[in-house]
C-alpha cells in the first residue's frame, strides 16, 4: 500500500510540475514579447517579470524529487524486508 501510495503521489506531483512548467514558460514568453531594450535587458525583464512562476516551478521540481525519493526509499525498505525473510525461511528450514 506504501508503494501505491508513493507511486500515486509522484504522478500527483508531476502533473503539478507539469503544469508550473508550461505557466512559467508562458509567462517568460509573454514577457520576453512586451520587454524593451536589449537582448540581456529583455532577458532581464523578462526574468524578473516571470519570477512568481519561476519560483513555482522549482518549488514543483523540489516537491516531485522529494516524492520519487520517497518512492525509491520504500522500494529498499522492500527489498531489505525480502532479504530478511529469505534468510528467516532458511533458517527455519534448516532447523526443522
Amino acid at each position: 500500500r506504501l508503494l501505491e501510495s508513493a507511486t500515486t503521489k509522484v504522478a500527483k506531483r508531476g502533473r503539478a510540475r507539469a503544469e508550473a512548467k508550461v505557466d512559467y514558460e508562458i509567462a517568460h514568453a509573454t514577457a520576453l514579447l512586451n520587454a524593451e531594450g536589449t537582448v540581456d535587458e529583455k532577458k532581464a525583464q523578462a526574468l524578473i517579470a516571470s519570477q512568481e512562476q519561476d519560483r513555482a516551478l522549482e518549488s514543483a521540481d523540489a516537491i516531485l524529487d522529494a516524492a520519487k525519493e520517497a518512492g525509491r526509499n520504500i522500494r529498499e525498505q522492500l527489498g531489505a524486508l525480502r532479504s530478511v525473510m529469505a534468510n528467516t525461511r532458511a533458517l527455519l528450514e534448516h532447523n526443522q
